[in-house]
Order: structure tokens, then C-alpha cells, then sequence
């Protein structure tokens, strides 16, 4: 399947999850039983979930109930939904650091986290008894210990002094944050932020192709990191042979491009539009920057490595090769070396 537009070139069956039609897609709650993959995903994801999971869940606000001024635009988030047990689950997809990202992500779960209660709630006496946990949940494609730093002219990039500080261990691909006392190593659940690093994942699991040995969290891993690898042919070669459990093949079916109306297919091709605006200034960086700069040798290597693996997520998002190509400077080949390296 070929679909053009504003001159990017849609090669695969299958929508990435990791754009915002295909993850809206992917996670709808539509009707009865509609919740099942989403209810899937986020067992897999949320540490708390794995040992007492989750039945069901129904769609809440995604607009942020933030105090508003005059003529602001509303925040919004990815994905909000809410459990059986009352507790609330956020979702944001990031493909691109931001500076400031993780403070977003707390400061989004603390507004629902602190919103969650009605004015009739709050008027009883006992309203502290009615707060329910808030999971907030982040889907990255990048490797946090390979960040370099964002030029701001007003913030500073907290993750580097974080990283420097305390990188991420060889074998580690989630964070998990809760408050927990210095001291006693006391904690305090109720607020949570689970980071999910895909790069890191794909390097330590081998995400593809997918083993009968796969856990559900290493099929959504792989799925969310190799869509577009995946045919429909393939797919049900693994679920005909009970390889694919259900829940992963209903998921697919949902991003299966040629299965959507014009419209969602026409909204999507503009996500991958943004996304070829969007890494186009960061993955074609020259790196004769760091030269120029006076920049340590060390710290070129690192912009270096960088921008390969920008390069390859460039790929696993659905642009074409020759697309990342054009947009690194790098050598076709040398792209397809890095993308089945990585395979």
C-alpha cells in the first residue's frame, strides 16, 4: 500500500501507535469490551497492575482542568481514563525530548491527581478518604542516558544533571517514580510516574521478530517499536499458530491503515508529515557543530550516537529510508545497517 501526501510516502500496513491518530487508534474504548487492549497495555506497563490487575476502564477528560486566562488555549493529554477501582491512568507518547518533559508529565499528574473529586466530594468531612491513586504513564522513543542537553535561553535541562548524576543501569528500561523519604525509604503512592524508554527495551529484549516466549509486555513493546515491520500476512501466521495472544492481534487490527475511513488515513499522513518537520532540524544537524564549538571529542562521539539513533527511530516511526537519508546526510546503507542491526 502507497499513499502520498504533501510528499511523504506511507510503506506499511500498519499505523504506528506512537502518532497521535494511531495511538488514539489504538487505545479507544469504544463499546462493550472495546477496553481490552488498552486494559492489556496498561497491565503490562504499571508496575501495581501486574500483580492486581485491572478488568475495565471507561474514557474521562483529557483536557487539563487548569485556572484558564482570557483567550488561553485548553492542555490537553494523550490519553485519561479511569478503573474499576476509581483510580485514574494518563498516557503521553513523546517522541522527541523536550526540555522540561518530566516536570510536564508531574505537573499534568498532579492536576488530575488534585481535580479528581466532585464540589459535593470536597463539601464532606471525610473527602481525603474518597482520593484514588494517579498513574501517569510516558511512552518515549528516545534513550535518556544518551541526551546531550537542550539550548534554552530561560531553563535549564534538569534530565542531564539527572542522568549524570544517576544514569539508567545497563539492564533498565522503565522508571518508576513515587516520593519516597531520603531517609527511611518510606513512599507515598498515591502519585506515579512510570517512563517507558523503547529504545532501551528494543536493545535489551530484541523485540523483534516476536518468540512464542514473549510476554504481553514485550508483545506491546515490540508493537509500539516495530509496526512497521509487522504484515498482515505475518500477523496471522503468529496467531494461527498461537503465537500472538488475541488481545495483541485485536490491537493490530485497529492500526491497520487500510481499514480506516479518508479521514482518519488523511490525519494520520499529516502526523508523519509533523514528525518529517520535526526531526528534519535535529537529525540533520552536521555534527562539524561540536568542531566548531570547541566541544570535547567525548561529547561529539556522544551527538554522534545521537543522531544514528534518531535516525533509526526516524525509520521506526514509517518514514521511508531513502526519506532519513535525505534528512541526516546519512548514507542509505548506512541506514539499513543501523535498522537491521538493531532487527
Amino acid at each position: 500500500m502507497t499513499d502520498k501526501f504533501m510528499d511523504i510516502e506511507i510503506t506499511t500496513e500498519y499505523a504506528s501507535p506512537l502518532l497521535n491518530t494511531g495511538f488514539k487508534m489504538l487505545m479507544s474504548l469504544d463499546g462493550e469490551g472495546g477496553d481490552s487492549v488498552a486494559v492489556s497495555i496498561l497491565n503490562s506497563l504499571v508496575p501495581d497492575f501486574r500483580d492486581n490487575p485491572i478488568k475495565s476502564l471507561k474514557a474521562a477528560h483529557v483536557d487539563l482542568p487548569v485556572i484558564k486566562e482570557e483567550e488561553s488555549c485548553p492542555l490537553s493529554m494523550d490519553y485519561h481514563a479511569i478503573n474499576e477501582r476509581g483510580e485514574h491512568a494518563l498516557v503521553e507518547i513523546q517522541l522527541k525530548r523536550h526540555i522540561r518533559f518530566d516536570e510536564r508529565a508531574l505537573f499534568y499528574a498532579a492536576r488530575v491527581y488534585s481535580n479528581q473529586l466532585k464540589a459535593s466530594d470536597l463539601a464532606a468531612g471525610s473527602w481525603f478518604k474518597k482520593l484514588k491513586k494517579t498513574y501517569s504513564i510516558q511512552i518515549v522513543n528516545y534513550n535518556s542516558n544518551l541526551a546531550r542537553g537542550i539550548n534554552d535561553p530561560e531553563l535549564q535541562d534538569t534530565l542531564i544533571d539527572r542522568v549524570a548524576q544517576h544514569p539508567m543501569k545497563d539492564e533498565d528500561f522503565i522508571k518508576h517514580y513515587v516520593m519516597t523519604d531520603r531517609f527511611s525509604g518510606q513512599e507515598i503512592d498515591h502519585l506515579q510516574l512510570i517512563q517507558v524508554e523503547l529504545p532501551r527495551a528494543d536493545a535489551l529484549m530484541n523485540l523483534f521478530p516476536p518468540t512464542r516466549d514473549f510476554t504481553v509486555q514485550q508483545w506491546w513493546l515490540s508493537i509500539f517499536r516495530h509496526t512497521n515491520e509487522y504484515t498482515s500476512k505475518y500477523i496471522e501466521k503468529l496467531y494461527r499458530e498461537e503465537i500472538m495472544p488475541h488481545e495483541i492481534y485485536e490491537g493490530l487490527g485497529r492500526i491497520k491503515f487500510d481499514k480506516w475511513d479518508p479521514t482518519m488515513q488523511s490525519s494520520y499522513t499529516k502526523d508523519l508529515q509533523e514528525i518529517h518537520k520535526f526531526y528534519a532540524p535535529q537529525i540533520a544537524m552536521d555534527i562539524n557543530e561540536a568542531r566548531i564549538e570547541g566541544i570535547a571529542i567525548g561529547e561529539k562521539k556522544g551527538k554522534a550516537e545521537e543522531k544514528r539513533e534518531m535516525a533509526l527511530n526516524a525509520v521506526k516511526m514509517g518514514l521511508s529510508v531513502e526519506q532519513v537519508a535525505q534528512l541526516t546526510g546519512l548514507s542509505v546503507q548506512e541506514i539499513e545497517n543501523l535498522n537491521n542491526a538493531h532487527n
